[in-house]
């Protein structure tokens, strides 16, 4: 069965991304694997408040299942295929990772709409994903256009 990972990030784009992963899916006879790379915030200097990020991490990891089991339920409901995953630590190298692991056939991702100098100057998780992929990258825009019904 071929995987289809789907990094999501849970902004407005992810509707338009799992769409576009669903009809994927729907047409290769795919497995969607969701992801969600949750991003733990890091205070070095400040040992004190290792137990405030534990929680907040705790946290993060609830409402990410959560999300994530909700996704899940509507995707069998509609016969597809599907797992999910999540992760902490840095997002593109985290979703080039599990895309090798689980060896799969595409990457179904979206963009955040931040402007050419911001993804020069930080870089984007879409960018790093596009050029360290070892599969094809399908990138769904923010403002996806409709879609034609035939």
């Amino acid at each position: 069965m071929k995987n289809i990972l789907v990094p999501l990030d849970f902004s407005p784009v992810s509707r338009a991304v799992l769409r576009e992963a669903r009809a994927l899916a729907r047409e290769t006879g795919g497995r969607l694997v969701l992801l969600h790379v949750i991003r733990s915030p890091v205070y070095p200097d400040y040992p004190g408040m290792l137990a405030d990020v534990a929680a907040l991490d705790d946290y993060a990891l609830k409402v990410s299942r959560a999300h994530l089991g909700r996704l899940e339920r509507t995707l069998r409901a509609d016969r597809i295929p599907v797992a999910q995953r999540i992760f902490f630590g840095p997002a593109a190298p985290r979703i080039v990772d599990e895309a090798r692991r689980i060896k799969a056939r595409y990457i179904v991702i979206g963009t955040r709409g931040h402007n050419a100098l911001h993804d020069f100057v930080l870089g984007s998780t879409t960018s790093v994903v596009l050029r360290r992929s070892r599969c094809p990258v399908l990138v769904v825009p923010v403002h996806p256009r409709p879609r034609q019904r035939a």
